[in-house]
């Protein structure tokens, strides 16, 4: 038995198409601050030297 028996036939009608959509219209834009320092204002280069320097 075909289970689309008893449906809107709107739902299952694809004879017409959309408008159709521009490739450039496409592409989602965002403002963006800058992205957040990773070493959170450190410098683990001289963290280290610091640590293991003679004294």
């Amino acid at each position: 038995m075909d289970d689309r028996v008893g449906r809107d036939p709107e739902t299952r009608d694809f004879t017409q198409l959309p408008e159709r959509v521009e490739i450039a219209d496409t592409v989602a834009t965002q403002v963006v601050g800058p992205p957040a320092d990773p070493a959170m204002g450190r410098d683990p280069d001289m963290e280290f030297l610091l640590r293991n320097a003679d004294d």
